[in-house]
């Protein structure tokens, strides 16, 4: 009868004899085999047309036997696993694409969370220097310079977030809603209408392929104090505005041309603050548009990974979750993980941005209202 190889170093060998030994036994009980050792290798022999056997840890393992008809199965993937159920190919395949599905939806949530973080930290750094400024009164040209580098690089990170997030959308859709095109057109019809609309959304594009290929966003920035009533009494507001300059950008002759003239028109120096909140804003109407666009496929595929836990009466709570182990002559040769984990996290990272608005219109301010005026009266 031929010898069929069992690799333990999948799980680890067991170098404590104790625990050696009771795996070799449920080995031999489960599978009705004999397992013979060969020091130090830790490799099993069996002897006959042997399976495989049960790894450690608390997850659902699916084992595919190609010594006799191919079979899959679904496990707990524990020692002495209870409540396998049988699948056939077609499941299998399924259950391999849920996983697939599940996991490009938590890229999209990724990766969105990450450009929002990189616009944070873009917004706090200008309210970071014109605080700084006005409580140290930093007004040395090698300051101004070092200020301006540290905003360009904060600027310089959020826009290749946002190309990174933009490039990949299209390719996470279409693995996810595949093998249908209509969503992806539907997609590119909702990334074409922000760009045709907005301003900020084709300024901020032609920017970040300047930056890519030529130079920094901006050159230069105004720091202004302006007198403003706050109340019944008269406040100084310190701000920090980066701005381009159409003129100059024009002398290189690689910035987009049509973008260039419509910049020119708006004057001289095109502040961007506000730029850049439009652009933010149009990418957030796109991210809706794919939720939308990716709502039926997701809930297919969750229930086809629900169901899997359900048939072998798997919780999947935190830690546990599915794996699916392909045995070939004996020897692990896949293994592709189903947990629900991957969904749990979409979710928490939709909820965090769930309620984010339009930012062209909402900013956040250290302003002091003055309400003394609406104190009630001492009596």
């Amino acid at each position: 009868m031929p010898r069929h190889q069992l690799i333990v170093s999948r799980v680890g060998y067991a170098t404590c004899m104790h625990t050696r030994n009771h795996l070799i036994k449920e080995i031999e009980r489960v599978f009705h085999r004999r397992i013979n050792i060969e020091e130090p290798t830790g490799t099993c022999y069996t002897e006959g047309n042997s399976l495989s056997f049960p790894f450690y840890a608390d997850c659902i393992i699916i084992i595919r036997n190609s010594i006799m008809p191919i079979s899959y199965e679904l496990r707990r993937q524990v020692l002495d696993s209870k409540n396998a159920v049988r699948i056939d190919k077609s499941k299998y395949a399924k259950l391999d694409h849920a996983h697939e599905v599940l996991l490009h939806a938590l890229y999209i949530e990724e990766k969105l969370y990450l450009l929002l973080e990189n616009f944070v930290e873009y917004e706090g750094e200008l309210l970071s220097v014109a605080l700084s400024r006005m409580v140290f009164q930093r007004n040395d040209y090698t300051e101004f310079r070092d200020d301006a580098s540290l905003i360009n690089r904060r600027l310089v990170n959020l826009l290749s977030a946002c190309r990174s997030y933009l490039d990949s959308l299209p390719h996470h859709v279409n693995q996810i809603c595949s093998p249908s095109t209509d969503e992806l057109a539907t997609l590119k019809k909702a990334v074409n209408e922000q760009y045709d609309s907005v301003f900020g959304y084709r300024v901020m594009e032609a920017l970040r392929n300047y930056v890519q290929h030529r130079g920094f966003p901006f050159q230069s920035l105004t720091i202004s104090e302006t007198c403003k009533w706050c109340g019944e009494k008269q406040v100084t507001v310190l701000t920090i505005d980066p701005f381009l300059e159409p003129k100059q950008l024009s002398l290189d002759g690689k910035f987009k041309k049509e973008v260039l003239n419509e910049m020119a028109q708006r004057g001289d120096n095109v502040y961007i603050k506000l730029l850049v909140r439009q652009y933010i804003s149009s990418i957030r109407n796109i991210h809706r548009q794919a939720r939308e666009l990716v709502s039926n496929c997701l809930t297919r595929q969750k229930e086809a990974l629900e169901s899997a836990l359900k048939d072998i009466e798997c919780s999947g709570t935190a830690g546990e979750g599915v794996a699916v182990i392909i045995a070939d002559d004996g020897s692990c040769t896949e293994m592709v993980y189903l947990s629900p984990e991957s969904e749990r996290q979409r979710e928490i990272l939709c909820k965090q941005s769930q309620f984010l608005r339009a930012l062209d219109d909402r900013f956040v301010s250290g302003v002091c209202e003055d309400d003394a005026e609406n104190e009630p009266d001492e009596t």
